[in-house]
């Protein structure tokens, strides 16, 4: 997300870990000037700025860290398209923590987000499940972060380690059989998985 710097004009590229200054004149951003411009765009419907708008509220830039906004409107960036809010919901747990804190209301709109980002209610019901510590829908998003060519592999050792604790069988096996050990090496992960799976 571009943005122009206050004091230079300069278009700067927003980043929530390293935005603390212009590059080009040195000057400090306004955290609220930029969390207000990134507001009056997100209502309007711009998905990127719904996006950027849910990192402010993430990590509390320009506005005090609140998660549940921050879910929401990652969300609506997703529902209307963006590719990284999508990835927020693929590659982060943001939904699992923050699912239990809505109201009956709140989870009736999301679910028809999360239809409308994923064409089914499957992925909803998933994190449903898995949010109030169901061992099958654990052991399920650990697997499928497993398989993903990018290799999440943070997520997937949580989810299957929660899993196994709530007594999951296969997801015991895949710990047990050193998949611990090669969370960290993306390259051989792969093969390691497929015996796993063969070997049920």
């Amino acid at each position: 997300m571009k943005l122009n710097c206050e004091q230079c004009g300069e278009k700067i590229e927003l980043d929530f870990f390293h935005g603390e200054k212009c590059l080009k004149c040195k000057g400090e951003l306004d955290k609220k000037k930029i969390y207000e411009n990134l507001y009056m765009e997100a209502y309007d419907g711009n998905a990127e700025a719904e996006y950027y708008l849910g990192g402010c509220f993430l990590f509390g830039y320009g506005i005090d860290q609140r998660g549940k906004e921050a879910f929401e409107w990652f969300i609506k960036s997703a529902f209307h398209g963006y590719e990284k809010a999508k990835q927020i919901f693929e590659y982060s747990d943001i939904t699992i923590d923050n699912i239990k804190d809505l109201t009956d209301e709140e989870l009736e709109k999301y679910k028809l987000y999360f239809d409308g980002i994923y064409y089914s209610s499957y992925y909803w019901n998933l994190f449903m499940r898995a949010s109030f510590d169901d061992a099958d829908a654990l052991e399920e998003l650990g697997s499928e972060h497993l398989d993903d060519e990018d290799g999440v592999e943070g997520l997937a050792y949580k989810y299957l380690k929660r899993a196994s604790e709530l007594g999951h069988k296969k997801a015991k096996k895949y710990l047990m059989n050193g998949l611990e050990n090669n969370l960290s090496q993306p390259k051989k992960k792969k093969k390691k998985i497929e015996k796993l799976k063969k070997k049920g």
